[in-house]
């Protein structure tokens, strides 16, 4: 009997596996058409209100462009700055605009064909806004209008808004197209679905009188379920007893990882501390050597000042052989030494990063004829021609740093050149100029182009050569190049030459007509009236010997308050020289400010700095007025004060009987 409850058991679970396989199919095939209609119906509404925000994302277009037409239109109307605010707004928000209207057309080949022109019209109605809005910037009104009256930007807004309609007019056909087809897949689907559903109800039938007759036949089973479950439960419980232990070990060893974690957390909280206190310890360090640094630059060059000065006085006197040897001695010793103090303290203050560049507008060829004056005398005494092309470029870069490099390139490249050339080129391109100092030296080898720019690195040569040189000149070139962040390139071919080039940024400034001095203005001849404001007195003492051995009539004062003590019973001088650092209400410039603004006249000054920290740069662009770092070249003083003094009308020379000035 059991055996005959079995066989009937498995034929009725085939025949109700089938029933339900059957009726499974069916059911996931209704379920498919239910989930496809639904996702129809779905994509239907999704593309129509995709269309309508299209449409919507078109009219918010078209009101962006005419905002921007609207407060472009206001501001070259009434000159009111207040109607470029929607122009600006508008003008930045129409990139997104435009970018997410492409991505609305990604599936519609027409659409994005459309897109693209729409975005050429955009661009060519946004450059006539700007370009109006530029003309009313540089050439006036009267400009800007005269360009709107083309009527270039009316065309071209009549185009944005035909090519608008017809993007929302296709919108609108591929909307209609697609809501048909979802009228005709939802009839189809359902009567598929219907036909379904009616095979379901049979199966269903069929199912039910099956499951009637196995009731009970399961009874028995269920019988012998649960004696099996009792079974199984006993085996649960035991196998609970088990998960417990364990469970309180796994407790125990995350105790452990808890504890050990602490331990990291307070290990990683002291090294954090440490690393704090090292890092505040180096930005203390740093801050003392740049301390350092400025009072060693002014300490050590102002005896340097002196020392040149005396010396240059000294040169002046009619001296013994022997004296005049021992004076040419020490000016050669104090040459090498004010270079070596220039070098080291502009490295350190280089490698410190106490030079924050103070980017401006360059006059590039003034630059270069200053530094083809200040090199001529070297090149000379060598025989070599000196070679700097003329440039009208106004480049955008810190002026001290930039001339220091090229002042350093040029100097280099005439001490290693025994004969042949040195050439300063300069390439113009639409960004930047190219700086080329070419020199026919030796050349550099390869394997040494980096060694170079080491401190204290020089190429084997004559022993003279090396004795001309520190090795920190390009050192500084490359320090003073990154602050900067000039790209900087170096050619060489052992035996032809070397050349460095620089690229400088150009200025958007318009070019002023920048031309050479001419011979008169160069002059050394001229002698004049001269105030001197030093607040060191040995300073003050070698500056003013030293004019005064040069013929000129000298005028001292320790601070401002004296200079204008000394005005009120002399004539007003020719040329005002001042140091900047006074230690007094007014620096150095603002001085010669103050008396220019007494006098009523651009008296000319001369600015004399021994100060590593920079100078204001609304000082050191003063009119008629250049800046001289200490320790100077006495000779390139007594130049400029020539040129200054010869352009003074009244002014006497030298050549004339009398040395002094009524």
């Amino acid at each position: 009997m059991h055996s005959h409850r079995r066989v009937d058991t498995h034929v009725f679970d085939r025949k109700l596996i089938g029933a339900l396989a059957l009726g499974a199919i069916l059911l996931a095939i209704v379920l498919l058409v239910a989930h496809h209609t639904v996702n129809q119906v779905r994509l239907t509404s999704d593309q129509a209100r995709a269309t309508q925000e299209l449409r919507l994302q078109l009219d918010a277009l078209s009101t962006t462009i005419l905002a921007m037409e609207t407060g472009q239109r206001g501001y070259l109307l009434t000159g009111d700055a207040q109607y470029l605010e929607p122009y600006e707004r508008m003008r930045h928000r129409l990139p997104e605009q435009i970018d997410r209207l492409k991505a609305r057309m990604a599936d519609n080949e027409a659409q994005r064909e459309s897109a693209a022109a729409l975005t050429a019209l955009l661009d060519q109605r946004q450059r006539q806004m700007a370009h109006a809005l530029e003309l009313d910037r540089e050439r006036g009104l009267g400009a800007a209008m005269e360009f709107v009256r083309t009527n270039r930007g009316h065309v071209t807004m009549s185009k944005i808004r035909v090519l608008l309609e017809r993007m929302s007019a296709e919108e609108e056909r591929v909307s209609a197209v697609r809501t048909k087809n979802q009228e005709r897949t939802l009839q189809r689907n359902f009567w598929f679905s219907a036909l379904l559903s009616v095979l379901m109800v049979a199966m269903i039938i069929v199912i039910y009188g099956l499951v009637r007759r196995e009731i009970a036949a399961r009874a028995y089973a269920a019988e012998q379920l649960d004696r099996t479950n009792a079974s199984l439960e006993a085996r649960v419980r035991e196998s609970t007893a088990h998960l417990s232990q364990a469970n309180e070990q796994l407790r125990a060893e995350i105790e452990q990882r808890k504890l050990a974690e602490s331990e990291l957390q307070r290990s990683h909280a002291l090294l954090e501390e440490r690393v704090r206190e090292r890092t505040a310890e180096l930005v203390e360090a740093n801050a003392m050597r740049s301390r350092f640094l400025s009072a060693a630059s002014h300490d050590l060059r102002q005896p340097l000042q002196s020392l040149t000065l005396l010396n240059a006085s000294l040169r002046e006197q009619t001296l013994p052989p022997l004296a005049t040897r021992i004076v040419d001695a020490q000016r050669s010793s104090l040459d090498s030494m004010s270079r070596l103090v220039h070098a080291l303290l502009n490295l350190n203050r280089l490698q410190s990063g106490a030079v924050q560049p103070e980017i401006g507008d360059i006059a590039l060829g003034s630059m270069l004829r200053e530094l083809r004056t200040e090199f001529a005398p070297l090149a000379r005494s060598k025989q070599i021609d000196l070679i700097v092309e003329e440039t009208q470029a106004i480049v955008r870069s810190d002026s001290t740093l930039l001339r220091e490099i090229i002042q350093n390139l040029i100097a280099n490249a005439i001490r290693y050149t025994e004969r042949g050339e040195v050439r300063v080129r300069v390439r113009e391109n639409a960004q930047a100029v190219r700086v080329e100092i070419a020199d026919t030296g030796p050349g550099i080898p390869a394997d040494k182009r980096e060694l170079i720019f080491e401190e204290f690195q020089q190429l084997a040569g004559k022993r003279s050569e090396r004795r001309e040189g520190f090795g920190l000149g390009l050192s500084i070139v490359r320090h003073s190049a990154r602050a900067l962040g000039l790209p900087m390139e170096l050619l060489s071919e052992v035996g032809v030459g070397t050349t460095f080039a620089l690229e400088i940024p150009l200025s958007e400034a318009p070019r002023k007509n920048d031309t050479a001095p001419s011979p008169a203005e160069s002059s050394e001849s001229a002698v004049g009236r001269i105030l001197l404001v030093d607040d060191d007195a040995s300073v003050r003492t070698a500056t003013a010997l030293f004019l005064s051995v040069s013929g000129h009539v000298v005028e001292t004062a320790s601070s401002p308050e004296e200079a204008f003590e000394r005005l009120r019973t002399m004539p007003m001088p020719d040329v005002i020289i001042t140091d900047y650092h006074l230690d007094a209400s007014l620096n150095g410039a603002e001085l010669i400010l103050a008396i220019r603004a007494r006098a009523g006249a651009t008296i000319p000054g001369v600015i004399l700095t021994g100060d590593t920290l920079r100078i204001a740069p609304q000082h050191a662009t003063i009119e008629r007025c250049r800046v001289f770092h200490k320790p100077l070249d006495a000779e390139q003083l007594i130049e400029h004060l020539g040129a200054l003094l010869a352009r003074c009308p009244g002014v006497r020379h030298a050549r004339a009987k009398s040395g002094l000035l009524a």
